[in-house]
């Protein structure tokens, strides 16, 4: 259901599930007049010869083989596969050796309170978000879309998510590659729909 051939290193996953945790993420992202429609994102990778993709979930980054992720769709999952307008192959090998070298790294476990955080941030008064001690507190981890930008911006050359404005975008959320999806910067390359065969 998932055709290997059209997959390449580095590209982005956008995932959504019939999960709660899934469904409480995209509420938390969604705008009344805007909804966020996936989820998570994770990367495209080949390691040991196998085509999968390296997961940035709690407890820990996973390296899941694409028979994995095939059982991932037939149980429900859908799954886009993104690509930065005007990459080159190059950019998204690196990127992708970037993110193999994540798997076993650590994940944050209360993703949807941190999200919470997010949505709030801007109602919390600027004397107190410009402290020190609120910032340490509330310090945004290295979740799954930020990952993946990582991966692309340090190893891969191409921050996709900066604004149109050619701001960096500091926290980004699957939201954002949706919002980039939307304006040309990413590209939908492919896309596998849940119960495919």
């Amino acid at each position: 259901m998932i055709n290997p051939h059209l997959l390449i290193p580095g590209m982005i996953t956008a995932v959504t599930s019939p999960h709660i945790v899934c469904k409480g993420i995209k509420y938390i992202l969604s705008r009344p007049d805007d909804p966020c429609l996936t989820c998570h994102n994770g990367m495209v990778v080949r390691r040991y010869g196998m085509w999968g993709t390296v997961d940035p979930v709690p407890p820990r980054v996973v390296f899941r083989p694409l028979q994995e992720l095939e059982r991932m769709i037939e149980r429900g999952y859908s799954m886009q596969f993104l690509w930065p307008d005007k990459a080159k192959i190059q950019q998204g090998q690196r990127a992708a050796d970037g993110m193999v070298k994540t798997i076993g790294n650590d994940y944050p476990e209360l993703t949807v309170a941190r999200l919470m955080i997010l949505k709030f941030w801007s109602q919390y008064p600027r004397e107190i978000r410009s402290r020190q001690e609120f910032k340490d507190r509330h310090q945004w981890k290295e979740w799954c879309t930020l990952s993946v930008r990582n991966r692309w911006r340090d190893e891969g050359g191409d921050d996709w998510s900066t604004k149109s404005d050619g701001r960096e975008k500091p926290n980004p959320t699957p939201k954002t590659a949706q919002n980039r999806v939307r304006s040309g910067r990413l590209s939908l390359v492919y896309q596998v729909l849940a119960g495919a065969r």
